[in-house]
């Protein structure tokens, strides 16, 4: 089945259609990154394998959101100074999961990036990797 829509649909489509569905402008994203993906994607377009992977990825992914518990377990695990990321208009992780997450993790520290999505370091690479050395620099030191 993933072969027959594979073959219905062009990288180019997979690719916009994917990232419009994680930026909250696409027009954000620098033109060659944007080429990276579709040369990234042209490369395994319609290979069974990587079709394979994908879905394999995909029902990892709602399997870990269906045991939560799991989830939040690993997380009170973590040692390590932790800065999370958040695009403000992240349409995949809602900011309420967030908080909730530092809710459990105070110790945690949070950036959320104005009017972005769910790829913050696509979307304005400038301001995410600012945020990141800045806290790189304080409290991540014991991290890096």
């Amino acid at each position: 089945m993933m072969m027959a829509t594979a073959r219905r649909t062009t990288s180019e489509m997979i690719v916009y259609q994917t990232l419009r569905l994680v930026a909250s402008d696409l027009r954000r994203i620098p033109e060659e990154v944007v080429a990276a993906h579709l040369e990234a994607h042209l490369a395994r377009h319609g290979n069974r394998e990587a079709n394979l992977a994908f879905l394999q990825t995909a029902r990892s992914l709602a399997f870990a959101n269906l045991r939560r518990g799991a989830f939040y377990r690993k997380v009170r695990l973590v040692q390590a100074p932790t800065l999370v990321v958040h695009g403000e208009a992240d349409r995949l992780v809602p900011l309420r999961a967030i908080r909730k997450l530092l809710d459990l993790r105070p110790d945690w520290d949070l950036h959320v990036f104005p009017g972005l999505g769910h790829v913050p370091m696509l979307e304005d690479p400038p301001a995410f990797l600012e945020v990141v050395q800045r806290w790189l620099a304080a409290r991540g030191r014991a991290a890096a």
